[in-house]
């Protein structure tokens, strides 16, 4: 070794003496861990990581004693500096990536919600953009150049949609319904536009069962179709009884529907009918309501399997057993689970 390289031998084993300490300490503190699985930072796995920076200062010391040339003696140098230098190099290009990362997710989530994602010619984004805002003044003015408000566009979602994957202004308005003076307003443009309430099939009237009351009320005035088919085999306004609070005594919605024409005889292949799938969601208010409305509900059979050779039981008889289950465990009662077998019972 001449008297050039002991500046660099210095460096070198100095900084080595201070890593090969730490890579000890750390052995020591995964040692008594070894056997035994702790997650990523512990047992077998912990004592893996603790191993790479010992195979890096074995390397690394093993080239710099061979090593002759300057340049390889400075790389191992640096190569031991890697854990020191990496976070001071890291941190500001993974802010940098970060920042620039956010800034790029801000804007994707802004033109998703201008509707950017659906309509692609100027003139209909103008009316989408206008309908995020909820701008009735800038809808007005956008619709005569939106085209057909009923136009159908692909929403291209990566999983199945038993309505359909499409959308069109009234469904992408509906999205973000709300009980709002405001909202009631944009659906009202809308509608008075010419929006149909039934394209696509049952998609609105959907949307405002499972998010408002209100958008509810308007859909209907504007005739939408309560007994549409929801696309798994019952109707849609089926879904007031899978959608929101199961324990909720509110049951303005059911009401309306019912109001607006909603077939309640109606069975789907298996033979549920809407009594069925309230009875199964326990929505004792919703039963209690149905059950005004079908002649003979008490008597209707659910839970019957003809593969399996299950008989059922009816309405009535379920009602009753859940009643005294709850009671046999000594758990309160909901006033409308008491209040529909009374209703039973009184028949």
């Amino acid at each position: 070794m001449n008297a050039g390289d002991l500046p660099l031998a210095k460096i070198f084993w100095g900084i080595f003496a201070v890593e090969a300490m730490v890579v000890a300490f750390m052995l020591a503190k995964v040692a008594g861990s070894i056997g035994e699985y702790k997650g990523e930072n512990g047992g077998l796995v912990g004592a893996w990581l603790v191993l790479i920076p010992l195979v890096v200062l074995v390397v690394a010391a093993g080239l710099f004693l061979v090593a002759k040339a300057p340049w390889i003696r400075i790389a191992c140098i640096v190569l031991l500096l890697l854990p020191v230098l990496s976070p001071m190099v890291g941190a500001p290009v993974q802010l940098v990536v970060r920042s620039v990362g956010g800034r790029m997710r801000d804007v994707e989530q802004e033109r998703y919600r201008r509707g950017e994602h659906l309509f692609r010619e100027a003139g209909p984004r103008a009316l989408a953009a206008a309908i995020a805002d909820g701008d009735v003044a800038r809808i007005n003015a956008a619709l005569p150049g939106a085209g057909d408000l009923n136009r159908q566009v692909p929403t291209n979602r990566t999983y199945y949609v038993p309505l359909g994957d499409s959308a069109t202004f009234l469904t992408f308005a509906l999205e973000r319904a709300d009980e709002s003076d405001g909202f009631a307003e944009v659906i009202r443009a809308l509608l008075a536009a010419g929006a149909n309430p039934n394209v696509p099939r049952g998609q609105p009237l959907a949307a405002a069962i499972a998010l408002s009351t209100r958008a509810m009320e308007l859909l209907l005035a504007a005739d939408a179709d309560v007994n549409a088919d929801n696309g798994a085999g019952g109707l849609v306004w089926w879904n007031v009884l899978e959608v929101g609070d199961r324990s909720s005594r509110d049951v303005t919605r059911l009401q309306m529907l019912l109001d607006h024409g909603a077939d309640t005889r109606y069975r789907n292949a298996s033979g549920q009918g809407p009594i069925e799938l309230a009875v199964e969601g326990e929505r004792w208010n919703a039963i209690l309501l149905l059950a005004q409305h079908i002649p003979g509900a008490k008597d209707v059979v659910i839970g019957r399997n003809v593969n399996t050779g299950q008989e059922g039981e009816t309405v009535h008889a379920r009602l009753a057993r859940e009643v005294q289950s709850l009671k046999a465990r000594g758990q309160p009662i909901p006033e409308a689970m008491r209040a529909a077998l009374a209703f039973f019972d009184a028949l």
